[in-house]
């Protein structure tokens, strides 16, 4: 570890730390005073040498990296369905967004913070857009996935990173319900279709006029209990 410090134009010290250690590449941050950089110099050494900050490899690849390698060697049976340019646009969204970041950055906090920047945008260059729906929790799980993909990738078949950081996430809850009607003439197509059986026409024409449900069509009607005149008792 060294310590450099530096005279800035405003007269003031800085303190820039250089830490080196065999397998990775160099690290380097600036501290306003003396004590800080030794106190991060000691504790990011240590963290190298015991492994705590990844592997070497993990400090050396880019996700821009890991995403043109996947995409480039397109492994079997991962991710397959990334390898159509339609379902891309993940992919694209985040080498443009977290592309710099080295693969030991990809801690599971960043990547809860950029679901949660996803969410907040409705755009692809991740800006707002006051004309158009947020991206649904669908589609941040989606691409979440993607990048899950990739990262298993680099770790079970490049050895760059000896964890996968979305494993242990949870996905975001889903309403995939819909309500959908059929148009006219879906209507006239099916009413065509069941004109082979009288009964059946009946049925779905009956269903489509009142909405009711078949258990409430088909249903026997029930009888009331006859009663009885009071001029018998009298």
């Amino acid at each position: 570890m060294q310590v450099f410090p530096r005279l800035k134009k405003n007269g003031k010290t800085s303190y820039t730390v250089r830490i080196r250690v065999q397998g990775y590449p160099p690290l380097t941050k600036t501290f306003s005073t003396h004590r800080e950089a030794i106190s991060w110099g000691k504790i990011t050494e240590g963290d190298l040498l015991n492994g705590r900050l990844g592997s070497p490899l993990s400090h050396a690849h880019t996700l821009r990296e890991a995403i043109e390698r996947f995409l480039e060697e397109k492994p079997p049976g991962y991710g397959l369905w990334l390898q159509e340019k339609r379902n891309q646009a993940s992919l694209n969204w985040w080498c443009r967004q977290f592309g710099g970041l080295k693969l030991a950055e990809l801690k599971p906090t960043t990547i809860v913070q950029a679901r949660d920047l996803l969410r907040r945008s409705a755009t692809a260059n991740g800006n707002p857009h006051p004309q158009k729906k947020l991206r649904s929790h669908s589609t941040c799980n989606c691409y979440v996935s993607s990048l899950s993909s990739i990262l298993q990738c680099a770790l079970e078949l490049w050895g760059w990173i000896e964890e996968n950081p979305c494993g242990g996430l949870r996905r975001l809850p889903q309403n995939n319900h819909r309500t959908r009607y059929l148009t006219e003439k879906e209507q006239q197509r099916l009413l065509e279709v069941c004109k082979r059986d009288q009964n059946l026409h009946d049925v779905v024409l009956f269903a489509l006029l009142t909405g009711a449900r078949l258990g409430e069509i088909c249903a026997k009607p029930r009888t009331l209990p006859k009663m009885e005149s009071t001029a018998s008792h009298s």
